[in-house]
């Protein structure tokens, strides 16, 4: 074996072949060392991916799909966004001072 040949070394079929070993592994590693478990899962999903074969667009095209298809899915993010918005813009104390004007006199209000 000369000095340039590393196929020997580091075979790449062990680890296509060990993928989802090597995806937990990572995975365990990373939440190990303090980032959060979500961004974990989504470093070792992408090493899964590219050690199996697959094509990375692919899956995240599928994935978007599946939220975009899906608009229950989609609203939820999208009302706690307005909500984090309203917040911020005082809106929403303003909206209740507004509906405690109007119904707040009224008995159960």
């Amino acid at each position: 074996m000369d000095r340039g040949d590393l196929t020997g070394i580091f075979d790449m079929s062990f680890l296509s072949e060990h993928a989802l070993i090597v995806m937990l592994v990572i995975m365990v590693t990373i939440t190990i060392t303090g980032l959060p478990f979500g961004i974990s899962m989504i470093v070792a999903s992408i090493f899964y991916l590219f050690l199996a074969g697959r094509d990375v667009g692919l899956a995240a095209e599928n994935v978007l799909n599946g939220v975009f298809g899906n608009f229950v899915a989609l609203a939820v993010p999208l009302f706690i966004f307005a909500a984090n918005v309203m917040n911020e813009g005082k809106i929403s104390d303003r909206l209740l001072d507004f509906a405690l004007a109007v119904v707040g006199r009224l008995p159960g209000a």
